[in-house]
């Protein structure tokens, strides 16, 4: 009998007529059935791979950091929005513009009051002496140019400016 029928022999099943390809092929690695060796990978393969999975990465993660600021502005804009339509209310039922946002959320006229990180922006809303024609807010980033890039300003006009370079105010540019 010569050495190949041997390790034939060792793989054959005489009850169902089929070979077992789980078992070792006697040189020490085993086959999932496909009937070739695996060597594994090289280093400098592995080092490839990793290499252009952290290209992909880097060209990747500054567009998601983007888009994330880009989600906080334009959370930020809708509670600004939302204070436009309270404030009118408000008005309607206090006689005068509310002076901070919790007054309008303890009236039950918006559903959110933000956090003290609310999407990566803070907010303040100013009505000077309870007065029946002024109120301001505004909104700006907690760390700019990495939470948003734009500061924001919104007055009884309804209209919501913005400033790419500090502080808004009613002199800055409309969205």
């Amino acid at each position: 009998m010569s050495i190949f029928q041997v390790k034939m022999a060792h793989f054959d099943d005489k009850s169902t007529g089929r070979r077992d390809m789980t078992r070792f092929r006697g040189d020490g690695n085993q086959s999932a059935g496909c009937g070739c060796f695996s060597q594994g990978f090289s280093l400098i393969e592995l080092l490839i791979v990793i290499s252009i999975i952290g290209i992909i990465a880097s060209l990747a993660i500054p567009s998601l950091l983007q888009s994330k600021m880009a989600g906080n502005e334009a959370a930020a804009i809708a509670y600004l929005r939302s204070w436009t339509s309270a404030q009118e209310l408000y008005i309607t039922q206090y006689g005068a513009y509310a002076d901070a946002d919790n007054q309008l959320f303890d009236a039950g006229l918006i559903s959110v009051k933000p956090t003290a990180d609310s999407h990566g922006y803070t907010f303040s809303m100013d009505n000077p002496s309870n007065s029946q024609d002024l109120w301001w807010g505004t909104g700006w980033p907690d760390t700019a140019g990495t939470t948003g890039s734009r500061w924001f300003f919104l007055d009884q006009t309804g209209v919501i400016r913005f400033s790419t370079s500090g502080m808004a105010n009613a002199n800055s540019l409309p969205l």
